[in-house]
């Protein structure tokens, strides 16, 4: 709770300068020596205000922050620029040059961050594990947050262009829903996940938004969402581990907001991995990436995560990496031999544009890299929706 009361304080006075600079910098373009106390600068104020509070009616207060922390940016980059460029080269950029370059620069960026955000890419990545597995391609997406950039019916046309990828294995990264998603809008996007044609099936882990922050406001409760889910036959898991065959494990971790939040606490990586016998290959879907020096020394082979969205507004999203809260931002690291995979997810919670990333589904290919003994081939031609083949669950607890 302390990290976001630090957060709420930031974003308040990150707020007021950006407001403040915007006032001053519109101020001077009709009086040069404004000050702030003078009644032109109160009237610009006034002014910047107003419109702030027009594009929090129409795209949320956070997007009228980002908006104008952008343009003050960018003011305050021009009038850096103006001094230097008097003093070094004896020559004073007109203040209304200024001011036009720096709202033209602020809405390009958020021009770009806009369609960054709206637009869902392919991103693809190649995993080499030890022993003789058989190749396993996995379709990793997160952070839906259904209502927020799409609805249901944006959701089932973004699953139809991932079809073409025709995974063995579906991810399911957390934050499906939020509190801004209708219950009828979870009720269709849980039926097209469902529909959607797989060799081992959809796994889904929930993510910290997935059980709501605001009790029962969107209409549905957790338990609802996951009925859903498993009556669609999506796998729901929640420290859980299945079988995919012979050659590999995949592991399903509680959020991290249980411990941190709930106080109900979750497995250790190393409780999670007691009872996983070796020779497999050990998959893993968390989504929050934190504690990872752990999971490394648990034996974990890939871990799969979403939740920072890819930092979304640079360089705001390290924020996070520098607390400690996550350990990964975005991409691909690996840590003992353990590969940590993070998605910028396929959406956005609040903030409508992406500076710091774009919004992807991810492609995995895992193949062995032909040492030791191995596994033979395991790979089955069920259907969406049914149990994977020779799949047992090894621990308690979900709904798999």
């Amino acid at each position: 709770m302390s990290l976001w009361i630090v957060i709420l304080v930031f974003i308040i006075v990150v707020t007021l300068l950006a407001l403040y600079g915007t006032a001053l910098s519109t101020a001077r373009l009709f009086q040069p020596d404004c000050g702030v106390r003078s009644r032109c600068f109160r009237l610009c104020f006034l002014g910047v205000l107003a419109v702030f509070v027009i594009i929090s009616v129409l795209l949320k207060v956070i997007n009228a922050v980002v908006i104008f922390m952008h343009l003050a940016f960018f003011l305050l980059l021009a009038s850096i620029l103006s001094r230097l460029s008097r003093k070094l080269l004896c020559h004073q950029i007109p203040r209304a040059a200024g001011f036009t370059v720096a709202v033209i620069l602020a809405a390009a960026v958020l021009s770009c961050g806009w369609y960054l955000d709206h637009s869902v890419v392919r991103t693809d990545y190649t995993v080499t594990v030890p022993g003789n597995a058989p190749e396993l391609k996995i379709l990793l997406f997160a952070d839906v947050h259904l209502g927020s950039t799409f609805d249901h019916d944006g959701f089932a046309d973004h699953l139809k262009s991932m079809e073409q990828v025709k995974p063995d294995l579906v991810v399911l990264a957390g934050d499906f829903v939020d509190d801004s998603s209708t219950k009828e809008g979870m009720v269709a996007a849980c039926a097209a996940l469902g529909r959607f044609p797989s060799r081992y099936g959809t796994f889904y882990v929930d993510g910290n938004h997935d059980k709501g922050y605001y009790g029962t406001v969107r209409g549905f409760s957790l338990a609802e969402l996951t009925r859903e889910l498993t009556d669609n036959g999506i796998h729901v898991l929640r420290d859980d581990t299945v079988t995919l065959g012979e050659s590999y494990y995949l592991t399903g971790r509680k959020d991290l907001s249980e411990e941190k939040e709930l106080h109900r606490g979750r497995k250790s990586p190393a409780e999670l991995a007691a009872d996983l016998a070796p020779g497999r290959v050990r998959l893993v879907i968390d989504h929050q990436p934190a504690g990872q020096a752990l999971l490394a020394a648990a034996g974990f082979d890939l871990v799969m995560s979403g939740h920072t969205h890819g930092g979304q507004i640079f360089p705001f999203g390290y924020l996070g990496l520098l607390s400690g809260a996550i350990d990964q931002v975005y991409g691909h690291k690996i840590i003992d031999g353990t590969s940590f995979i993070v998605t910028s997810g396929i959406s956005d919670w609040a903030i409508r544009f992406k500076t710091g990333t774009r919004s992807e589904y991810v492609v995995i290919t895992v193949r062995g890299d032909g040492t030791g003994t191995g596994t033979s081939p395991a790979v089955s031609a069920d259907t969406a929706g049914k149990a994977p083949a020779g799949a047992s669950e090894q621990s308690s607890g979900g709904g798999v």
